[in-house]
């Protein structure tokens, strides 16, 4: 079998997972060293997307969205939520159709210097004034969408921070099995519960 031939056949039996294969060396290796772990992914059957991928998709399933968007971002970019953004437009409209946008973020006060405090809270202060529910979190590192309990999003990008598709490596799992949704979806919750019952032993 010439190879060209070899590639379109593993295209074809693993899809999206040999898309982001091809494209992360690190990724590439810890699945073709781990048959264990390239078989869970088949079993979850996420579509892996790079950043480029993760942004249209995304936006796709913020235009449909009925009910619910929860956003796990620790940072925050100005660019970003500008209203007219690539991401606040769609998110802004969805709430005024009556979907409620909640964001998890990095408290202000994490921050280390005085700059990037301020930031932090004039940016937070612009997602409250479009009507989103913002909860200020010191101890957080997960990055995630939760569409409607329907569709989920996790990875290594930062949904609210700039998008640097230059830079690679960045990419985002999305799920669409109900089940796995959930799953997801009750561990990120419980991980936002610990986190303040941390910050309420230490205050």
């Amino acid at each position: 079998m010439r190879l060209r031939d070899k590639i379109r056949e593993i295209r074809e039996k693993y899809g999206p997972l040999y898309k982001l294969v091809e494209r992360e060396g690190p990724l590439a290796q810890a699945i073709k060293s781990r048959p264990l772990l390239q078989k869970a992914f088949e079993d979850l059957k996420p579509d892996f997307l790079s950043v480029e991928e993760f942004r249209e998709n995304l936006i796709n399933d913020i235009n449909k969205s009925k009910e619910e968007i929860v956003i796990y971002s620790p940072f925050i970019n100005a660019e970003i939520i500008n209203r007219e953004s690539w991401l606040m437009d769609p998110l802004i409209r969805a709430k005024n159709r009556g979907v409620e946008v909640i964001i998890h973020t990095r408290h202000p006060d994490v921050f280390t210097g005085p700059k990037s405090r301020e930031f932090q809270s004039k940016n937070i202060r612009a997602m409250e004034s479009y009507g989103f529910k913002v909860h200020k979190r010191k101890q957080m590192h997960e990055k995630a969408v939760i569409i409607d309990k329907s569709v989920a999003y996790l990875g290594t990008t930062n949904v609210l921070s700039r998008l640097r598709p230059e830079k690679g490596g960045d990419y985002m799992l999305k799920f669409k099995e109900p089940q796995v949704v959930e799953a997801l979806y009750v561990s990120l919750e419980m991980l936002a519960e610990t986190s303040e019952s941390l910050e309420e032993e230490q205050s």
